[in-house]
């Protein structure tokens, strides 16, 4: 009995909060205004009926994942909205512009990979192993640590490359810390 309270509450809190945001600025405002705070309170409500479904740890777990499952079938079911009035009328030259635009962003995200998964990692692997290598522990202890700590590095340095503005010095400060990490691994 659990579950199916634990779905529908969940259910009704991600409706609740996306209709909150969709009809923000009309004129049905009335009633949005309260749709998102209790929408917002049902997923503490959900999370306990999950909590009661499948204990604390796998509770808390099946909530987030109900939660980001439900959020992606409500926008995945409302689609695109429909172009507004001056939307169709633009003429050819803008949407060429707009094409160009897009493939730019595109490079740039592309780059932004690019930097953030080898470049970020292999600094991150390079880093791990040079600190495990330092400590006083048996060599299978510090294989271990350095197998933890390599993604928090990587993350860290995945976040900061997807916070940067200036993506090339970025870029050449993770090679040199992988150099000067490969260095010091193959010296000492």
């Amino acid at each position: 009995m659990n579950l199916p309270i634990a779905l529908v509450t969940t259910a009704a809190a991600v409706i609740l909060i996306y209709l909150s945001w969709r009809y923000r600025y009309t004129r049905a405002r009335g009633w949005s205004r309260f749709a998102a705070p209790i929408g917002w309170l049902l997923l503490p409500v959900a999370a306990i009926w999950w909590v009661r479904f499948g204990g604390p740890e796998h509770g808390l777990a099946y909530a987030a994942i109900a939660l980001t499952f439900g959020a992606w079938a409500v926008v995945a079911l409302a689609g695109r909205e429909t172009p507004r009035p001056g939307e169709r009328a633009r003429s050819r030259q803008a949407r060429i512009t707009g094409a160009i635009a897009g493939k730019a962003a595109i490079a740039r995200t592309l780059g932004r990979v690019f930097v953030a998964f080898p470049l970020a990692g292999a600094a991150s692997l390079l880093a791990s192993v040079l600190i495990a290598a330092g400590l006083p522990w048996d060599t299978v202890n510090r294989y271990v640590f350095a197998i933890m700590i390599a993604p928090i590095i990587w993350g860290m340095l995945a976040m900061w490359v997807g916070m940067t503005e200036r993506l090339p010095r970025t870029a050449l400060v993770l090679t040199g810390a992988s150099a000067a990490c490969a260095a010091l691994l193959f010296v000492g």
